[in-house]
């Protein structure tokens, strides 16, 4: 039986202090569901994502990467998924993800300014929960043929 939902939001052990799950538990959940593919959107990091890859492609799952992080403009700002698309949108993700880190302070949460967003976009889907109003709102403007999840 082949199914055809696939989790585009999982948090793995590299999402510090929101998840426990380590990813060969995670690979071993996917085949017994038969789940063709899963992504990882581990928060402000990209830290699992070769364990990650590696270790999907060998149970046959199809490993999408990603990221949770925070996004700004004058408004305000709200947390949404990227993920990659391919090796571009992956190492546009990782410079985004970096500079974020670089610019933050240690204490402040890493804020990706939507700027830096929409120029290092390529290869990247952003996706977003309607609910978060400030960010439909962003992408509505910003990117107006994203998904939503």
């Amino acid at each position: 039986m082949k199914n055809k939902f696939v989790h585009l939001r999982v948090h793995t052990v590299y999402s510090l202090s929101e998840s426990t799950l380590r990813i060969s538990d995670l690979a071993k959940l996917a085949q017994d569901d038969y789940q063709p593919a899963m992504a990882i959107t581990d928060s402000q990091n990209l830290f699992g994502a070769y364990e990650f890859s590696k270790i999907m492609s060998e149970s046959g799952i199809q490993p999408i990467i990603g990221s949770s992080v925070f996004i700004k403009d004058e408004y305000g700002e709200g947390e949404v998924v990227l993920l990659a698309q391919n090796e571009t949108g992956y190492k546009n993700l990782s410079k985004l993800l970096s500079d974020a880190w670089i610019k933050s302070d240690g204490s402040d949460k890493p804020l990706i300014d939507v700027n830096e967003l929409i120029h290092s976009s390529e290869g990247t889907n952003p996706t977003y929960r309607r609910s978060k109003r400030w960010v439909y709102s962003l992408f509505s403007s910003y990117f107006p043929k994203i998904s939503s999840s």
